[in-house]
């Protein structure tokens, strides 16, 4: 089973372009505009990784990544900016989360793979807060962690 990544950031076509080459990868893919939008679905969906923009009105991406850990504390994280540098990241984010600066597809890719083997090779799948069944819907709230790799942009 492939693993499920939810890509997220508030300009549509963003989320298009990166969710339709990781789908062409074989992934599993869920988008969302925006981090309020992506709440619903870190609630209800089986969450391998979480592909966010760093800076998004509303909800922004480091809020969205608490929020989300408090569901799943082990799922694995990249983050998405146009900016260089990780100033806008809170220190306890920076060592568990990898930082890409669009629209680098070589860096995403590869954070995207250590971000997944790092959570596969330190129990990322030991704490599942739900039983997620082969048809992606959860049986219960919370989130499924870590397991594989994706990007192909």
């Amino acid at each position: 089973m492939q693993p499920t990544v939810l890509v997220v950031d508030d300009i549509p076509e963003v989320v298009k372009l990166i969710g339709g080459m990781l789908r062409e990868s074989g992934y599993h893919v869920l988008e969302a505009t925006g981090g309020s939008a992506a709440i619903g679905m870190l609630r209800s969906e089986c969450i391998d990784l979480l592909v966010t923009d760093l800076d998004m009105p509303g909800v922004s991406g480091p809020e969205l990544v608490r929020r989300a850990w408090k569901f799943a504390p082990q799922l694995p994280v990249v983050f998405l900016t146009a900016y260089s540098g990780a100033k806008d990241i809170p220190c306890e984010m920076l060592s568990r989360a990898r930082i890409v600066t669009k629209p680098s597809a070589k860096a995403l890719r590869g954070a995207i793979a250590q971000a997944l083997e790092h959570s596969r090779t330190c129990g990322g799948t030991s704490l599942p807060l739900r039983k997620c069944r082969v048809g992606r819907k959860a049986t219960k709230p919370g989130l499924r962690t870590g397991l594989s790799v994706l990007l192909g942009l």
